[in-house]
C-alpha cells in the first residue's frame, strides 16, 4: 500500500474533526459515561482547540491516505519534546495514531509509524 500525508493547516479543521470523531468514537465510545465521549471530542478537536494547536509549530496534524485519496486516519505529533528523564530534548513524540474503522487490524499503523 503507499501512504501519502497531508500536513493539516488552519483550512483542514473540519477534515481533522471529521476524521477524529469518526476514528475515535467506533473504538473508545465504550469506555466513557453518558456525554464523556462528546467532552472528549470537543476537548480534543473542538475548533477552538485546533486553532490553538494548528497555530502552534512543534504541533502537526497529518492525515494519511492510500493511493486512492482515501482518508486511512490521523495522526498527531509533538515536535521538540523533551523524555521523561530529560535525557533528550527534541524528541518526536507521536501523541495520537487512530484508524478509520475498515483499515483497523491490517497492520497499517505499524506501517504509519514505521
Amino acid at each position: 500500500m503507499t501512504i501519502s500525508y497531508q500536513k493539516c493547516g488552519l483550512s483542514d479543521i473540519s477534515l481533522i474533526q471529521e476524521t477524529g470523531r469518526a476514528t475515535y468514537k467506533p473504538y473508545y465510545h465504550q469506555m466513557w459515561d453518558i456525554g464523556g465521549v462528546d467532552w472528549y471530542m470537543e476537548r480534543c478537536f473542538g475548533k477552538e482547540v485546533l486553532e490553538i494547536e494548528l497555530g502552534d509549530p512543534n504541533i502537526e496534524y497529518l492525515i494519511p491516505r492510500n493511493e486512492h485519496g482515501q482518508v486511512i486516519g490521523i495522526l498527531k505529533l509533538l515536535l521538540q519534546q523533551s523524555t521523561p528523564d530529560n535525557s533528550v530534548s527534541n524528541a518526536l513524540y507521536l501523541e495520537k495514531i487512530y484508524l478509520m474503522p475498515e483499515f483497523f487490524g491490517k497492520g497499517i499503523g505499524q506501517m504509519l509509524i514505521e
